[in-house]
C-alpha cells in the first residue's frame, strides 16, 4: 500500500502525519555524496537505501498505481 494523507482540510491531518512520519523515519538510509571535480563540473549523488521496510516500501498514492 501507498502513504495516503489528506491534502484538503480533515479530521487529524496532523496525527497522519506524525504516523507516515513514524513509520517511515526508520526504514531508509540516506546519503548525499557532493564531488566538486566531476567531469562536467560540481556533482551531487543522492542515495537512499532501504534498510528496513523489505518489499512493502510504500510508493506513492494508492490509487495512483496501476494492478
Amino acid at each position: 500500500p501507498g502513504v495516503d494523507v489528506a491534502l484538503t482540510p480533515w479530521p487529524e491531518t496532523d496525527s497522519q502525519r506524525a504516523a507516515v512520519k513514524k513509520s517511515l523515519s526508520t526504514v531508509l538510509v540516506a546519503q548525499l555524496c557532493v564531488v566538486e571535480d566531476g567531469p562536467n563540473g560540481p556533482e551531487a549523488q543522492v542515495m537512499l537505501q532501504n534498510v528496513a521496510a523489505g518489499h512493502s516500501f510504500p510508493s506513492g498514492a494508492g490509487q495512483d498505481r496501476r494492478e
